[in-house]
């Protein structure tokens, strides 16, 4: 257990590559930190749906990818769903408390630490940490997200998930109290107008995914375009793979995506 306050260089090389609990305002947060000496770059990884009769977390999903990750990386772990059984958080945290604040804090922190700077930090996820990613990278100004098949608003899921995340995590709140009350946490639009602040995206969508097509891609550009936000923020690449569906490209794509993405800043 090591406080926000204390963490240092000598700390994160001492739990290199290994989970650590961070307390940071009273609450304890998991992350799972790989450093990669002479890298001036980072990318921080959320991760998806979890079946916790299978696994408890705290989990670092993707973790395993670290020793092929050529550039400091971080694997956090969402505390949404500790305790409650749920599959899916998306780091709304609780009626309180937006957990997704907190590990923005935690990871610049980190970043700071390690010397690396806002536009050489990278949020990545997939589905449910695609929508993680965003909000993320647009309260870390100057940061970046690299998105694949990812949720746009939580409501435009599937109705089960988001009951559950609603009785579960937030004390049985409704569409219209949550909507009211903190959109910013369920939307990338509202996450962008809250925090006055558009990000780069490089949103990969699978046009296979019918689903997503037409529940989140679609929607996400409609409103983005709406609301008069810099389409040059956003790249959208579309490709074709009708055997994965939502999943994300497979590993090798992915790690060539980071590659070519950080060759380009």
């Amino acid at each position: 257990m090591i406080k926000y306050e204390e963490l240092s260089k000598e700390l994160l090389v001492e739990n290199n590559g290994q989970g650590m609990e961070i307390v940071h305002n009273e609450e304890s947060f998991f992350f799972l930190v790989n450093i990669v000496e002479g890298s001036d770059k980072l990318i921080a990884l959320s991760g998806g749906a979890l079946d916790q009769k299978k696994k408890s977390p705290p989990v670092y999903m993707r973790s395993k990818w670290k020793d092929e990750i050529k550039y400091n990386s971080i694997y956090i772990d969402d505390r949404t769903i500790h305790g409650n059984n749920l599959k899916i958080g998306w780091g709304v945290g609780n009626r309180d408390r937006h957990f997704l604040k907190d590990y923005v804090v935690i990871i610049k922190k980190i970043a700071d630490i390690l010397g690396i700077k806002a536009n050489n930090t990278m949020y990545y996820g997939s589905s449910m940490g695609g929508l993680m990613s965003v909000i993320m990278a647009t309260m870390h100004k100057d940061s970046f997200a690299v998105i694949d098949n990812p949720q746009t608003n939580i409501f435009n899921y599937y109705q089960s998930y988001v009951d559950s995340l609603r009785e579960k995590a937030l004390d049985g709140m409704t569409v219209e109290e949550i909507n009211r009350d903190f959109p910013e946490r369920v939307s990338m639009i509202d996450a962008m107008l809250k925090y006055d602040n558009v990000p780069r995206i490089y949103y990969y969508q699978n046009n296979k995914c019918s689903f997503d097509m037409k529940y989140h891609y679609g929607p996400f550009k409609k409103q983005f375009e709406e609301n008069g936000f810099d389409d040059g923020k956003v790249s959208y690449r579309l490709y074709s793979d009708a055997a994965r569906g939502h999943s994300p490209q497979v590993k090798v794509k992915t790690l060539k995506i980071f590659d070519e993405i950080f060759s380009g800043i």
